[in-house]
């Protein structure tokens, strides 16, 4: 299934440089690509801009966790040799956002908090998850959409996250939300329905992943919410990757441009240095130059501009 986007602006002052930082993206492509039922091109989509891609299951990240109901759980293992760590939390949305989160805190977003229950494998109402373990809403909110709050701390944040959802409420007319924060500042949101329809036993996948050359930053927080209140949520298989800083041989080409571009600023400050030169010492001896020199001589307002720009 093909992706679906949010279409923002592209920053023109860095799109030269950002282009080079990721090459192959499409200079009109979104900010924050969404991916459903696509993990493959999910996992491969701006591949250069992040780190490798890791699916929380099955001891690939960390140890499977204890079961039971738990005020949150949290994941600690690495990406890469990275130390990284997750907390997952039953939330309950508040009906008056205000695009803030803390994690963990009511208030702001954060409408109510719930225990989260912890499974092996996760199921609800018939839908059985692929995964090793996985979370299942620990109550049901008649006035607050529910959800999975997902809380990473990660050196310079994720740049891709995802997650298989189980039997989970989001079809048209009532579709789910997924929102994503930086340092608990709302960056993106967007509605998404599973069709045929959400809530139909089955197991659909939902990921994001950052584009940083059209203004897609890192981010710290993941909220998947269910269509409405009254609705249940269970998931598994929680995918995610660390936003990857430029690769030393891309700073390395970028400097030699610069490089380059002063050695040729250098060499055209040196031949007009020389041109004012020969224009003193005519002045100097009291000679009066030729019409053809004249035409090509720096002027006396050029040769002071360029002598001060030498110092």
């Amino acid at each position: 299934m093909r992706p679906f986007h949010n279409h923002g602006v592209v920053p023109t002052a860095a799109l030269t440089l950002l282009m080079v930082l990721c090459a192959g993206v499409p200079a009109r492509a979104s900010s924050y690509v969404v991916f459903r039922d696509d993990r493959t091109g999910f996992e491969t989509y701006l591949a250069a801009t992040t780190g490798p891609t890791v699916v929380d299951s099955g001891g690939a990240f960390a140890p499977d966790p204890v079961l039971g109901s738990v005020p949150s759980l949290t994941r600690s293992g690495s990406v890469g040799g990275v130390p990284v760590s997750y907390t997952a939390y039953d939330l309950q949305f508040s009906n008056t956002p205000t695009g803030t989160i803390v994690p963990g805190v009511v208030g702001d977003d954060v409408g109510a908090l719930s225990d989260v229950g912890v499974e092996s494998p996760a199921a609800q109402s018939g839908g059985v998850g692929s995964g090793t373990w996985g979370f299942d809403s620990g109550a049901i909110s008649t006035t607050r959409r529910s959800g999975l709050l997902a809380d990473f701390a990660t050196p310079g944040g994720l740049g891709r996250f995802g997650v298989d959802l189980i039997d989970f409420e989001a079809a048209l007319g009532n579709e789910g939300e997924l929102r994503l924060y930086a340092a608990g500042q709302l960056v993106f949101a967007t509605s998404f329905d599973l069709p045929p329809d959400g809530g139909d036993a089955s197991t659909h996948f939902l990921g994001v992943v950052a584009n940083p050359s059209a203004g897609g930053v890192p981010f710290d927080q993941a909220v998947v919410l269910v269509g409405g209140p009254g609705d249940r949520w269970a998931a598994d298989s929680v995918t995610f990757a660390l936003a990857r800083t430029p690769e030393p041989g891309t700073w390395a080409l970028f400097g030699l441009g610069l490089l380059g571009f002063g050695f040729a600023r250098r060499r055209r400050q040196n031949s007009a240095s020389a041109r004012c030169s020969a224009v003193s010492s005519r002045a100097s001896s009291a000679s009066r130059p030729t019409d053809a020199e004249t035409s090509t001589s720096p002027s006396t307002e050029a040769c002071a501009g360029i002598s001060a720009s030498a110092r």
